[in-house]
């Protein structure tokens, strides 16, 4: 429990990271993020329907087919996807065949197409 507490907390971190140094957005606000585009924040909204009925997966392939990676407010929707993961429980990411790990792998590879690869060098590698 203490592992992953610490594993949660260091995902966080760096999405906080990004957010501050990407988009200029304050730590604190990270639970704040207002999706200005009507068509992005509709698409965060099912995506969260999604994992909440426990379609993790499926909700994390329809986020990386149909993400514009010429948008960047797109890049700041999908750090806020996984950051609504990175809160779940961890029981229900088992049940949903979900790991930390990917949230850490997605997050890496999000940051890499939008070219801010670098900021994610030195993230955590969870075995």
């Amino acid at each position: 429990m203490v592992e992953q507490d610490y594993i949660t907390r260091l995902i966080s971190g760096n999405i906080r990271t990004i957010l501050k140094l990407v988009f200029q957005i304050e730590a604190n606000q990270e639970d704040n993020i207002e999706l200005e585009d009507e068509e992005t924040a509709q698409k965060y909204i099912r995506l969260t329907d999604l994992i909440n009925a426990g379609k993790i997966n499926e909700a994390e392939n329809i986020l990386i087919e149909e993400l514009d990676y010429s948008d960047i407010k797109q890049f700041e929707m999908a750090l806020k996807f996984y950051s609504y993961l990175n809160e779940i429980d961890q029981d229900f990411l088992e049940e949903c065949n979900y790991t930390k790990k990917e949230i850490v792998e997605g997050i890496k590879d999000m940051s890499k197409m939008y070219g801010y690869g670098g900021l994610t060098t030195s993230f955590l590698d969870i075995d």
